[in-house]
């Protein structure tokens, strides 16, 4: 049986003001992951939610990303394609070093939000909910 997953605050956040309310909101995230099948020996990217905006044609988009390597990590390039509803694929190149992320051990994830450009939407603002959302993993690389 599988160990269960850990989600932390990255380093950078650790200094914030607002630990409290962190450490609540990552109670249920935690909660919602360890529900979830992910894949051994990769970085998972779990979307959690998002509000595309109309007016600047962006989407704050809200993931986890967890560390299903057998090793820590003290950072990543992720690039990925994203689509929300109808939108055209948006290419996004996430780089985190060791600075913000602090060290990510197995089976241990950090929660993150993004602003993420998405064209080919003509609607107006609404939240965006897992059904609505399609991401596409297509390079990762990794620091240990």
């Amino acid at each position: 049986m599988k160990s269960k997953i850990k989600i932390k605050l990255m380093k950078e956040y650790e200094k914030s003001n607002k630990l409290s309310e962190a450490q609540l909101q990552l109670n249920l995230i935690n909660l919602y992951v360890n529900s979830l099948k992910l894949k051994d020996d990769t970085i998972s990217l779990i979307y959690l939610g998002g509000r595309y905006s109309s007016k600047n044609d962006k989407s704050s988009i809200f993931l986890v990303i967890v560390n299903t390597y057998s090793f820590p990590i003290e950072g990543f390039n992720i690039n990925f394609k994203i689509k929300i509803k109808q939108s055209k694929l948006t290419d996004v190149n996430l780089i985190i070093n060791k600075n913000d992320l602090g060290i990510l051990k197995n089976r241990e994830g950090v929660p993150l939000l993004l602003n993420v450009p998405i064209s080919g939407l003509h609607e107006d603002d609404f939240e965006a909910f897992s059904k609505d959302v399609e991401i596409n993993i297509e390079k990762i690389r990794v620091r240990k």
